[in-house]
């Protein structure tokens, strides 16, 4: 904990703002020195004020990720208006911007929510989910941002940087501990080796065991992480730095806890919150290991021109093993094994005048991803159920004992399928702003996209223990009804490949009240255009190219600091529309996530945010949204087994309608070695659906959870020692609903995490 000054994200709520004007006059004359702390981002790829950057931008300092204990997506999420992240685990993220959901695994998909770590892209799903440790800041850019972030900002950008080597020797430990045996342990140490050449390297590990009992042996939805990250700078000249980035996180994980909806678990029942009986317990759980280098060149020139040289690799692979059918039944145990390895290179060049009216930046990026998704199925014979066909009519199906549970015979059938994708590209692209009068600047850019996209699919034939046959189908094994539905490929290696190109920009008014008001204040209003690429689909009955979707985003929006800098307030309304929407959805008949054009869609909301220092001490901040987003046109998709439903005036999935938090920090000296503070913040949101059919009994109601941290810290912040505790009233929610067991009418829950607490001890040098 630094101070109470650490900068929140911030809702400029009317009642804050009454509260602030309530406060006694005395109490405002004494702190007149208290300001919100501004945070300087790196948004439009140069360094500039939260405040003048004509975005809808929330950012988030390192030191307030720190009072608050937040390591991790989900949670930073549930702090910024307009975005909710959810994970079933580190390997199936869920990010979730005004409406729109990037969630999907496949090889073949493009992103929608563009992930940064330090100017590298790490948007594929299944290796975005990073520990946050050791960060400067935080940024998360709302609205489309493909023309300073790439293609894949279609809806918004989340952007890390990590803490970089300095002059000074300095470190610190931490040691913590808690309920459900949590653990965590993290350090860093920054070393200066030379005049020209420093280091920094940092780690941290966290443990907890799940907190749902499995009946078959262990428990689910717990945590292992281990993250490590190792930089060097170098500074050949006054001129040159050089930053070298090495990373490396290993996820070890207990099994996600689906539990079944309508299949009963002996010993417990249907609830979420009881006690799951997963079969194959010491299978189930997640292996993960992501690796990445990083090098950051910036070479100034002259006083105005720079040339910045981002360069980056990145590479994961992962293998999670979880039972779909939510229960004791082995009707549907899969594995979901992700590999990926990309490269990327970006050459800016950016003038920035010390004096004039223009600013901005030229470009080219080339970018390479190659990677797979393997998908094995396991079921045991005895369980038959229909896959893309109905099965014959003496087939026993879901064989079930309410005394002995689930029949199982031993003989498997496993049957496994795999898509591949393979991505060039080349980006050209431009930015640029420009003073028109005294405070009125016009933004502009463009970025042109060409890309190469080859996909591939292959599903071997099912296989059965020799001599087995399946009930129902006279003397044919199981793996006949894999053949039967046309599931495989025979192994034959099927192919597609597309080249496409596309334009996208932005167009933004900004005006500085600063100039004419005496108001440190902006205003603006502009126009952006996201793109996300075709879909080239290959399965195994065919392939098709799926057209790109557009979205066109107009905002108008304002963002100041007021009071003599101790309250800083932002709000903007938006409203987008998408063309060829591409809509993805589970498809029964082969066993895998298939997208078509959906039409059109449309969205708009308001978000607002506010941070207050009331005094030296005390701060507070809030924030709050409105979303509001539907599909426009006729668009029929399947709903679990209940046939076809039409999603015209459907709500986005994992899109709360509202959404809003509040928090405050207190941190007070009591003399000059010993300084006590105390963090509170509640978040709460609507209703949202798990499944884009918005099913009714898959949804998860409105609600809130509450959080907090205490502690001291003595000989100037040198040690601290602090106790939190997150979801204080334990408030029982699901994180997800529906998932693979929905298509087979087995829908299935994911837990939230309950009250969880615990404390840590740091000791800084």
């Amino acid at each position: 904990m630094h101070n109470a000054r650490s900068s929140a994200p911030g809702l400029p709520g009317l009642s804050l703002l009454a509260l602030l004007l309530a406060l006694p006059t005395s109490a405002a004359a004494q702190d007149e020195g208290a300001q919100v702390e501004q945070i300087v981002v790196t948004a439009q790829k140069r360094e500039q004020r939260w405040l003048d950057v004509p975005i809808n931008l929330t950012a988030m300092s390192g030191d307030f990720l720190d009072d608050l204990g937040l390591y991790d997506f989900e949670r930073v999420g549930t702090l910024v208006p307009g975005v909710t992240i959810q994970a079933q685990s580190a390997n199936n993220p869920g990010y979730n911007v005004r409406g729109i959901t990037s969630d999907d695994g496949s090889s073949q998909f493009e992103d929608r929510v563009s992930l940064y770590e330090d100017g590298v892209p790490i948007s594929r799903s299944r290796g975005s989910y990073i520990e946050i440790f050791d960060v400067e800041r935080v940024e998360v850019l709302k609205g489309p941002q493909s023309t300073l972030f790439g293609r894949s900002a279609e809806i918004g950008a989340i952007s890390v940087i990590s803490n970089k080597p300095d002059d000074e020797l300095s470190g610190s430990v931490r040691l913590g501990g808690g309920n459900l045996g949590y653990f965590i342990a993290d350090a860093y140490v920054n070393v200066p080796v030379s005049e020209g050449m420093q280091t920094r390297f940092a780690i941290i590990h966290r443990d907890r065991e799940g907190f749902q009992e499995n009946l078959a042996g262990g428990t689910l939805n717990g945590l292992n992480v281990t993250a490590i990250r190792g930089s060097m700078r170098f500074l050949p000249s006054d001129d040159v730095t050089i930053d070298v980035i090495l990373g490396y996180q290993h996820n070890n994980a207990p099994g996600t806890g689906f539990k079944a909806m309508n299949l009963p678990t002996i010993g417990s029942t249907t609830s979420p919150f009881t006690a799951a009986d997963l079969e194959r317990d010491g299978q189930l759980g997640l292996k993960r290991n992501v690796y990445s280098a990083t090098g950051l060149t910036e070479w100034q020139l002259n006083d105005d021109w720079s040339l910045s040289f981002n360069t980056s690799w990145r590479q994961f692979d992962t293998d999670e093993a979880f039972d779909a059918d939510g229960s004791a039944s082995p009707a549907l145990f899969f594995h979901e094994i992700v590999e990926s390895k990309q490269a990327n290179q970006e050459i800016r060049a950016n003038y920035v005048a010390l004096e004039g009216d223009l600013t901005g930046f030229i470009g080219v990026d080339f970018f390479y991803e190659d990677g797979s998704q393997a998908v094995p199925l396991v079921i045991d014979d005895a369980t038959v159920f229909p896959i893309g066909t109905a099965p014959p009519q003496d087939v026993p199906g879901l064989l079930y004992n309410p005394v002995d549970g689930f029949v199982q015979n031993g003989n498997d059938t496993l049957f496994e399928m795999t898509n591949f994708g393979t991505t060039y590209e080349l980006d050209l692209f431009t930015d640029a702003t420009y003073r028109l009068i005294d405070a009125l600047d016009f933004t502009a850019g463009v970025r042109g996209i060409y890309l190469w996209k080859n996909s591939e699919f292959i599903s071997p034939d099912a296989v059965s223990q020799p001599g087995t046959v399946c009930p129902g189908l006279g003397d044919l094994p199981c793996s006949a009804l894999f053949d039967l539905g046309g599931l495989t490929t025979n192994g034959e290696l099927l192919s597609k490949s597309g080249n496409f190109g596309k334009a996208v920009g932005r167009a933004v008014f900004s005006y500085d009240f600063n100039d004419r008001f005496d108001t440190d204040a902006t205003a603006f209003a502009g126009w952006n255009r996201g793109w996300r690429a075709p879909v080239v689909q290959v399965e195994a009955d065919g392939s098709e190219i799926v057209p790109g979707e557009t979205v066109d985003s107009y905002e108008i929006g304002a963002k100041g600091l007021f009071l003599d800098g101790r309250l800083q307030l932002e709000g903007s309304f938006y409203y987008y529309t998408y063309e060829n929407f591409q809509l993805t959805f589970f498809d029964r008949s082969s066993l895998g996530f298939l997208t078509i054009d959906g039409g059109n869609a449309t969205g708009y909301g308001t978000e607002l945010a506010s941070n207050s220092q009331i005094t030296e001490d005390l701060n507070f901040f809030a924030n709050f949204a409105w979303t509001h987003a539907r599909f426009d046109d006729d668009v029929f998709i399947p709903a679990g087994t209940e046939g076809l439903v039409n999603l015209k005036g459907a709500q986005f999935r994992l899109t709360p309608e509202y959404k809003f938090n509040v928090g405050g920090q207190y941190y007070r000296p009591v003399n000059d070695d010993v300084n006590v503070y105390a963090t509170t913040w509640l978040t709460w949101q609507s209703e949202i659906y798990f499944e884009t059919s918005n099913d009714p009994q898959l949804t998860q109601g409105s609600y809130g959870l509450w959080n907090t941290r205490v502690g001291f810290n003595v000989w100037n912040e040198q040690l601290e020692v602090a106790m939190f505790g997150y979801n204080l009233l334990d408030k029982n929610y699901v994180i997800d609903a529906g998932n693979t067991g929905y298509q087979f009418g087995i829908p299935t829950f994911v837990a939230g995490t309950p009250r969880t607490w615990g404390g840590e001890v740091t000791w800084r040098f």
